[in-house]
């Protein structure tokens, strides 16, 4: 293959470098959120200025472009990894041998520059920390704690595998190559890890951005399902989750159970106290609610003052014993003002039988949260109606 001009190459992957490197910083201030996307901007600047120092070889000391641009470009990509390891929630313990390991390149610089000089040896040694380096990026960007979507991940982690292994090819192909004399007449053996390079910063921040994205999309789609004021799950993520749970049947034995609750009175909190009392007093609601249910239960604010629980797989004895502690946990919540009455609140429950959907459940339920209501409230009604009454009030 043509041999391409080693000086040409050297500049446009630092002028790339630098131009991905300062785009990703600037959009690291508009995403501040989010851990590490600087480190790895700054890290691109770094291999810039590391790479461009290359650029100048014969024009600045020797010395510079020998060991500094090598220790620059090496730390660059230390500092990168140590970025990925911030935005993928990873342990820093590669990242913190990577560091360790500039030392003693640092020393083989020197001793193959000033005591036995050798570009090859000191190419060769540089490529294996950078391998090493990008090696460990992969494992990173691969085994991390935070969720992100599949295809960019994995496609950032091979495009680190990918230039690692270039790295490890050059740095074997330089310790049995002839002495090389004049980098700047470098021939494919250098060229192509430096393009593969030059490829890897485009691929890192393409990924990012998307990565990024993929989370605020997730992010909006939390949002969006969840009621701002309770954090509990709102109409919209009811449809959604009673989906899977009414459909998912096959690992549920028993019945999917249902309770309509609604505070009881709270209008009379409103009129009396105002709306950030009667609001406080819905948060204090949905707090005991979410302290009383499973894990596996899904709690929803159904609207104004009622709440939806579903309890999948949920025989209807446990779940009158679900229903009851609530009850006595909003009623034990602590007044907002000495002229307020005990908040209470009051449950209607339904079991599902063969043949029902979900809308008839609810029905049902709010069938037994009206006769609750009629029945005095501070009370758990179980449907149909005519099945005995259980019930528990506070003197």
């Amino acid at each position: 293959m043509p041999d391409l001009d080693m000086r040409t190459v050297s500049f446009l992957v630092s002028f790339l470098s630098f131009i991905f490197g300062v785009g990703l910083l600037f959009f690291h201030f508009e995403q501040k959120n989010f851990k590490g996307i600087n480190l790895v901007a700054i890290s691109q600047i770094c291999m810039s200025i590391g790479i461009g120092l290359i650029f100048l070889l014969g024009k600045i000391p020797m010395w510079v472009s020998a060991l500094l641009s090598n220790m620059i470009l090496c730390g660059g990509f230390t500092l990168c990894l140590y970025g990925i390891c911030q935005y993928r929630d990873a342990c820093s313990r590669l990242c913190k041998i990577s560091l360790l390991g500039l030392i003693p390149l640092f020393l083989a610089l020197l001793y193959f520059y000033f005591i036995e000089n050798s570009l090859n040896t000191r190419a060769a040694t540089a490529s294996l920390h950078l391998g090493i380096t990008q090696l460990f990026a992969c494992i990173v960007i691969v085994k991390g704690k935070a969720f992100d979507n599949p295809l960019p991940q994995y496609t950032l982690a091979l495009a680190f595998g990918l230039v690692s292994l270039t790295m490890f090819i050059r740095a074997l192909l330089l310790i049995q190559a002839d002495e090389l004399n004049q980098y700047i007449q470098a021939g494919w053996v250098h060229q192509i890890p430096y393009l593969s390079s030059m490829f890897l910063i485009m691929a890192t921040s393409f990924s990012l951005v998307w990565l990024v994205n993929g989370r605020l999309t997730r992010s909006v789609e939390a949002l969006s399902i969840r009621d701002n004021l309770t954090s509990l799950y709102n109409r919209r993520g009811m449809d959604k989750l009673t989906n899977q749970i009414t459909t998912d049947k096959s690992k549920q034995p028993l019945p999917l159970v249902v309770m309509m609750c609604d505070i009881d009175h709270f209008k009379s909190i409103n009129d009396q106290f105002g709306h950030l009392v009667g609001d406080q007093v819905i948060v204090n609601v949905s707090e005991q609610i979410q302290a009383c249910v499973r894990v596996n239960d899904v709690a929803i604010r159904y609207g104004g003052e009622e709440f939806l629980i579903l309890l999948p797989n949920t025989p209807l004895a446990n779940a009158h014993i679900v229903a009851e502690r609530i009850r006595n946990a909003v009623y034990n919540i602590p007044l907002h003002h000495q002229n307020m009455s005990p908040i209470s609140i009051s449950i209607g429950v339904s079991q599902q039988h063969k043949g029902d959907n979900l809308d008839s459940l609810i029905r049902e339920a709010d069938k037994a949260l009206y006769q609750a209501k009629k029945n005095g409230r501070n009370c758990v009604v179980i449907a149909p109606c005519e099945c005995e009454e259980i019930r528990l009030k506070h003197a």
